[in-house]
């Protein structure tokens, strides 16, 4: 199981429960197809009340947080790099250079981080 999958389950307790807004099986889709770009590793990913996905990751000073929804193009992105490769994002679109920069960086991040522990 994925964390995609438990996100999906604990949305649909959410719903069921009457806690939360539906999340549409294209807005799952969109986000999961996002935020692989560029082969970051596995991100923490919430949904939320509103019907929004929430997917992020902080590792090696570099956070990537990416909210998608409930309406595809209703998308933000906040991205803050405290070593200064990646520039600073806060505001609306995903698909700008500094967010696929940003989440090839977490890839890169990864892999040394893998490295030096072998």
């Amino acid at each position: 199981m994925t964390v995609w999958d438990d996100a999906k389950e604990i949305a649909a307790r959410m719903v069921a429960d009457g806690e939360a807004e539906p999340i549409s099986p294209d807005l799952w889709h969109y986000a999961q197809s996002v935020s692989a770009y560029g082969g970051p590793p596995e991100p923490m990913v919430t949904p939320s009340a509103a019907g929004r996905i929430h997917v992020e990751w902080h590792r090696d000073g570099l956070d990537v947080e990416l909210r998608f929804g409930p309406v595809i193009s209703d998308g933000y992105a906040l991205v803050d790099d405290a070593r200064g490769v990646i520039p600073a994002v806060r505001g609306n679109g995903m698909h700008t250079s500094p967010v696929q920069a940003a989440l090839r960086e977490l890839a890169v991040r990864a892999n040394a981080g893998k490295k030096a522990h072998v």
